[in-house]
């Protein structure tokens, strides 16, 4: 396969965008911020196939962008304002897509991004499974509650300590909604 390396830069001309440097030349990808304006990309994350990372169009303020190898669209905007979510700390878990944001109510809180049911998508509820043909083209956002002995987790949290995370889906297909339980516990204690 082919392998770049990317970054961003700001040549004079378009403000700083998303370039792409496959080691003999440079290439500007985008111009999200049309003209001088800069998108600002940052938190670049090669995941799925695709590249994701957080900027900034001018109108919506930093939010998650894919390059698709051809393309740069902007797959989620969290915060539906202005000042954006400054998505950062994209990390790809259990073939989902976490990241950090602020969605303008709670502050930097976890979420999890989940694609939308489109067309091309696969729909497998048996027993026991989940909804698979996980494509992230459109995204939607989920708030991740973390609770350590029954309190809202504010701050660091001690060694040992188990914490208990908690999401609340609205359903699929007129499914009802889904709830996710998960508990992270220290294995060395």
């Amino acid at each position: 396969g082919t392998t770049a390396l990317y970054f961003t830069a700001d040549e004079g001309s378009f403000g700083r965008e998303l370039w792409r440097w496959d080691g003999a030349s440079a290439t500007r990808l985008t111009d999200i911020n049309p003209g001088l304006g800069s998108s600002f990309p940052q938190a670049l994350a090669f995941l799925g196939g695709n590249l994701y990372f957080a900027a900034d169009d001018g109108l919506a303020g930093q939010e998650i962008w894919r390059y698709d190898g051809a393309n740069a669209y902007r797959v989620l905007n969290l915060a539906q304002s202005p000042d954006g979510s400054a998505p950062s700390s994209f990390i790809l878990f259990n073939n989902d897509l976490y990241f950090t944001g602020d969605n303008g109510v709670g502050g930097a809180e976890l979420w999890k991004a989940l694609p939308r049911l489109g067309a091309k998508e696969v729909i497998n509820l048996g027993a026991g499974e989940a909804v698979t043909g996980f494509d992230f083209g459109n995204l939607e956002a989920v708030k991740i509650n973390a609770q350590v002995g029954g309190q809202p987790v504010t701050g660091a949290v001690n060694e040992g300590a188990t914490i208990n995370l908690s999401a609340v889906l609205a359903g699929a297909a007129n499914l009802g909604a889904v709830n996710y339980l998960w508990q992270i516990t220290d294995q060395n204690s």
